[in-house]
């Protein structure tokens, strides 16, 4: 995808998801480890001002847990431009991570419908959703005059 995005792209910065792969961390680490170490990880990526302490921070908490040989936590570091906030705060965004709004919208729909509803029931629900929305929407506005 990366690629077929620089290719058809070139203009464009292809922005992976932090939350994505913040996500993978308890798959990846053993449950002591992530125990132990993922708010360290998170306190890296998120609090980081520039890329050159974010990696002084990753090799600390590397060393510490001794994590030297996860390959997974190897390829991410090596994307670390991609996705790291320290690295991609400086490519225009409007103010949205990757994919924010689809994550948003996900959250928001799945109080509604379930992949178990058939079309018709799906539909049903989809606009009670969207009708939830909108008074939720026009209530604001209303507040806001």
């Amino acid at each position: 995808m990366t690629k077929a995005i620089a290719q058809s792209l070139p203009n464009t910065f292809h922005r992976y998801c932090s939350w994505h792969i913040l996500d993978k961390f308890s798959i990846y680490l053993n449950a002591i480890t992530y125990r132990d170490f993922y708010k360290d990880f998170q306190q890296c990526i998120w609090e980081s001002e520039c890329p050159e302490e974010f990696e002084r921070k990753w090799a600390s908490i590397i060393e510490k847990a001794n994590l030297y040989n996860n390959e997974w936590l190897k390829s991410i570091f090596e994307l670390r431009s991609r996705w790291v906030p320290a690295y991609v705060k400086y490519v225009f965004s409007a103010g949205m991570s990757s994919s924010q709004r689809a994550e948003s919208s996900h959250a928001f729909f799945k109080k509604y419908v379930s992949k178990k509803n058939l079309l018709m029931d799906f539909i049903l629900r989809f606009n009670r959703a969207l009708a939830h929305q909108r008074h939720e929407d026009l209530s604001a506005d209303r507040s806001r005059d």
